[in-house]
């Protein structure tokens, strides 16, 4: 499942140089991979290279399942993923 955080007054990713993050989470909730943007751009890729790469912003957290995420999620989400940094 992929989930799309984008920064706001409730959750600020400011202190993490980004204004968006997108988690791919494995069936229990936990964190695998994160792309992070700023900007549209892609500057931060967990796990991998750039300023968090070797920990991610959600690696030891876990996220409440809703199925929220569409298949087209999925698969954007790989396409950047192999683009990377």
């Amino acid at each position: 499942m992929i989930i799309k955080i984008k920064s706001c007054s409730e959750f600020d990713l400011s202190p993490f140089d980004l204004d968006e993050i997108w988690v791919d989470t494995d069936a229990d909730g936990s964190p695998l991979r994160e792309l992070g943007f700023l900007g549209g751009k892609i500057v931060h890729k967990f796990p991998g290279r750039g300023k968090y790469g070797t920990y991610g912003v959600f690696d030891v957290n876990r996220f409440s399942m809703d199925d929220s995420s569409t298949e087209d999620d999925v698969m954007e989400f790989e396409r950047k993923w192999i683009d990377g940094l």
